[in-house]
């Protein structure tokens, strides 16, 4: 009742209530202003940008999470945000026609709609999981950089060291440039699910080996498929070659893995354990 006698008295206030979705309202939407909660990803779904604030302390990483992906405004927490406050950031919101068409691009990039199909593709993940590889693409940049910075990943490399943003850029499109003898894979399942990715690099006259599978697929045996398609596809397009895997003795799922598709241990030290496999 307060909300309907608060719309009467402002004739330009629609005031929609009983609606079976909110999809519509949001589609034809050019901004939201609203909470950072579970809503958020309905938004960024549709491409809707927003000026959020935060009701509970809960919602606060996940306001500034968006905020850093370009995906919305966060105005502060509802205990700091006045009228006057509120009623500038979205004046300035709305002059910037340019920032808010782009912060739309990169709501849908974030959230493409896909949830109920990738969660079930996570849940039936397995050894006998179909796989596809494929080269890389610019497209994959920003993949690429968020799996080289897995705790895990940087864990097992001899490098452990955060790779910045602009330093990974550079190695890619180096790479990408240079595909003949630097080849990139990314490994997905056939309904698009991203698994792993798989590098290789000749040097001299052998293949050095690189991978790592993304942390929903870690624990179900499938680098041994993805490592397999992947070594395929360099035999189709290189011939038969020596191939080459360096790991850490503490990395034992690795170990397990090489051995299981055939690479011999060829050299061992505290720090190391070198591998070959003839294709």
């Amino acid at each position: 009742a307060w909300m309907s006698s608060q719309a009467a008295d402002r004739p330009w206030v629609t005031l929609h209530s009983g609606l079976p979705t909110l999809a519509p309202l949001i589609a034809k939407a050019d901004l939201a202003i609203g909470a950072a909660g579970a809503t958020s990803w309905e938004r960024c779904c549709l491409g809707l940008p927003a000026v959020i604030i935060t009701l509970a302390d809960n919602q606060i990483p996940l306001a500034r999470a968006l905020e850093a992906a370009n995906a919305a405004f966060w105005a502060g927490t509802h205990l700091s945000v006045n009228k006057m406050s509120l009623k500038t950031q979205i004046e300035k919101v709305l002059s910037d026609s340019e920032n808010l068409n782009a912060k739309s691009v990169s709501c849908r990039r974030l959230v493409q709609g896909g949830g109920l199909q990738s969660v079930s593709d996570i849940l039936l993940l397995c050894e006998e999981t179909d796989l596809i590889i494929r080269p890389a693409s610019v497209n994959d940049e920003e993949l690429l950089l968020r799996w080289a910075n897995d705790p895990l990943v940087r864990k097992n490399a001899f490098n452990s060291s955060l790779i910045a943003a602009e330093e990974h850029k550079r190695w890619f499109y180096r790479r990408l440039r240079n595909f003949e003898v630097q080849k990139i894979f990314i490994c997905e399942t056939v309904t698009g699910l991203p698994i792993g990715q798989v590098r290789l690099e000749l040097d001299q006259t052998e293949w050095v080996i690189d991978y790592s599978v993304v942390g929903y697929a870690r624990g179900r045996r499938l680098a041994g498929g993805m490592l397999r398609a992947a070594l395929r596809e360099l035999k189709n397009q290189v011939g038969c070659v020596v191939v080459v895997a360096k790991v850490k003795p503490a990395n034992v799922s690795s170990v397990k893995t090489l051995i299981r598709l055939g690479f011999e241990v060829s050299g061992q030290n505290a720090f190391e354990m070198c591998f070959k496999h003839t294709l």
